[in-house]
């Protein structure tokens, strides 16, 4: 307790030299704050905003191909897959009528495709159950349709038609047009496989279609993969996997996915240099700064030891001293920090969605930033206590 009420009263003695100390530390952490705050941030957010992207994860497979669905099964199974359902070019190509469910009005074509389990187009809670459809946005808005609503999906066979059948289909997701864009809908591969095999002339018992070939006749398969990748860095692998496996060409956004990923990793070893070095500095800057104040009070200390202060309480005065100069420089570099977000902020003010920010600092990593800077402020007081430990209390003696 002896050493605190002591290294207060230095501090306010000697104030103006530590309050240079505290401005350093601000001056040095508070700048290290704001890139942090901006790479949590508006960085952050940006290469996040890549990887929700389900585009940048998609592989295409170029081509018609006769894959089985035991193929289908095994791609399922590679660690690097986040989704794949077989597709044939009827659907990729192709568009279905829906229409307004029971009202009727007028029918509104659009495309379709398969989708399931893991589909990182639609929410993962979609239950597509008994007749679920998803929508695009604008194939919604055109069939004046909302989620949990009712369409009609038409199908004709032969041409000129010779038969037409309308199944029922609850709306279960209506995708925003950031996800998907046009009239599109997204249907279950059962769903899908009965609407390719009733164009194709085929019995469907279910639908109560009777007449055309038996649906077990049928030979399944897929002439192309809807397919994505499990993350950003899974998709070059997966690119390969799926090259070399069946023998066929790709094309997917390998390449500026590899440079997102390599400016996300520069960035990261560009901040964690700069903090290493600042930190460093800060270390050195401080050690000097402690280490000359208990040079300058030599005799001072030597006096505090001859009147009978253990050497343990007398290291302990610049260890407090050390804290509570972070702290104080803790507090001021939050506050450039705030200071300077706020300046950044109005100059961005018109390029940044209501909802964004240039800069975020979560108040747990402030915690973290500020436990550093006082372990690095203890570590730069460390010199100096042992200087204070070698006190000769016969130096204050001999010097008068």
């Amino acid at each position: 307790m002896r050493s605190v009420v002591l290294a207060f009263k230095d501090l306010r003695h000697d104030g103006l030299h530590f309050f240079c100390a505290t401005i350093l530390i601000a001056a040095i952490l508070g700048p290290m704050l704001v890139l942090l705050g901006i790479k949590i941030g508006a960085v952050s957010a940006l290469f996040s905003d890549m990887r929700g992207l389900p585009d940048n994860r998609a592989v295409f497979i170029q081509g018609n191909h006769q894959f089985t669905p035991a193929d289908i099964e095994s791609v399922r199974a590679w660690p690097e897959v986040a989704f794949a359902e077989g597709q044939n070019i009827v659907t990729t190509t192709g568009t279905i009528l829906l229409v307004a469910y029971p009202d009727g009005g007028r029918s509104i074509s659009g495309g379709y495709g398969t989708t399931g389990p893991g589909d990182p187009l639609t929410d993962a809670g979609a239950d597509l159950s008994d007749g679920g459809v998803i929508l695009s946005e604008a194939f919604a808005r055109r069939l004046q349709v909302a989620e949990e609503g009712m369409v009609a999906l038409i199908l004709e066979r032969g041409a000129p038609t010779r038969a037409r059948i309308e199944r029922p289909l609850r709306v279960a997701e209506i995708l925003p047009k950031e996800r998907i864009s046009g009239n599109f809908a997204l249907l279950p591969a059962e769903t899908v496989s009965q609407i390719e095999a009733y164009a194709l002339g085929y019995q469907i018992p279910n639908w109560g279609v009777t007449d055309g070939a038996p649906l077990d006749e049928r030979v399944n398969r897929f002439e192309k993969i809807r397919l994505y990748a499990r993350s950003l860095e899974d998709l070059p692998r997966l690119t390969t996997l799926i090259e070399n496996r069946f023998n066929v060409q790709t094309s997917s956004r390998t390449n500026e996915v590899q440079a997102i990923l390599q400016l996300e990793g520069s960035l990261d070893a560009t901040f964690a240099f700069l903090s290493g070095t600042a930190m460093i500095g800060l270390v050195v800057v401080l050690s000097a700064h402690f280490w000359s104040a208990v040079r300058r009070k030599k005799q001072t200390w030597s006096m505090l030891a001859l009147i009978g202060l253990p050497p343990l309480s007398l290291a302990f005065i610049p260890v407090v001293q050390a804290v509570i100069v972070s702290v104080l420089g803790f507090l001021f570099a939050i506050g450039l920090y705030a200071a300077a977000v706020t300046t950044i902020s109005a100059w961005f003010a018109g390029m940044l969605n209501t909802d964004q920010q240039i800069a975020v600092l979560p108040v747990p990593v402030a915690a973290v930033a500020g436990a550093v800077v006082l372990a690095a402020s203890i570590a730069a007081s460390a010199l100096a206590a042992v200087t204070v430990l070698k006190t000769d209390p016969a130096e204050v003696i001999r010097s008068s």
